[in-house]
């Protein structure tokens, strides 16, 4: 009887033991999945922070170059879209209010007011110095404008406020060229011709938007809509 109680409490603690050793492996398992995904989640967000623009939070070049190029991915149906540029008016001008710094914080406060108007389906980025751009999802060209009016009013809707002497220094207005995807062939064509706009946009004063019709563009001059409420 006495050989048979011990063998029952040997067998008892091996199973104990073998019981605490598989939680143990379990905790273990558990700890390295986690660790593993705390590495994949990492990963996931360093891919993710290479097509974010750092100084705004908006989309960056790179990002919107490969959204730009997606749409001609069957180049016989296009995406049917507008593309814009834009650069903020007078920004050499607020710049010289300040030594350095002013620059940064003029663009940041810009990419903040249209990151906040940006619907879900736009795609606004920061390309560069004082320019953005935008992708608006729609075939209609009286709603590609409303929306660009959208982003219009929220760049111009709150003052610029030095940073060194809070004083207001004015609103940022910009200017504008939009181009519909169906006017062009390739990526490369419809992003030239939202350039060529913009930069007739400013030309011409700022504050407004020239709107790069699929009507008789191919003349000097033709096609050039300039819009200003």
């Amino acid at each position: 009887q006495e050989t048979l109680n011990r063998s029952i409490q040997q067998l008892s603690e091996a199973t104990e033991k073998q019981a605490s050793k598989s939680e143990a492996m379990v905790a273990v398992a558990f700890e390295q999945s986690a660790q593993l995904e705390g590495v994949k989640a990492d990963i996931d967000n360093f891919e993710q922070m290479k097509f974010i623009d750092p100084l705004t939070g908006l989309a960056n070049r790179r990002s919107f170059n490969k959204a730009a190029a997606r749409i001609y991915t069957n180049p016989e149906l296009p995406t049917m879209c507008g593309l814009a540029f834009a650069e903020i008016d007078e920004f050499k001008r607020f710049c010289e209010l300040d030594d350095k710094g002013n620059g940064e914080h003029i663009i940041r406060h810009v990419g903040q007011l249209l990151h906040a108007a940006t619907e879900p389906d736009d795609i606004v980025a920061h390309l560069d110095g004082n320019r953005f751009a935008f992708l608006i999802s729609s075939s209609d060209e009286a709603e590609i404008m409303r929306a660009i009016d959208r982003l219009r009013a929220a760049a111009a809707s709150k003052p610029l406020i030095h940073p060194k002497t809070g004083r207001n220094i004015g609103k940022s207005t910009l200017s504008i060229g939009v181009a519909m995807s169906t006017v062009a062939d390739t990526a490369g064509q419809l992003l030239g011709y939202g350039e060529k706009t913009m930069a007739k946009s400013a030309r011409e004063g700022g504050d407004r938007v020239t709107f790069y019709s699929n009507i008789e563009h191919d003349g000097a001059g033709a096609g050039w809509m300039i819009y200003r409420p």
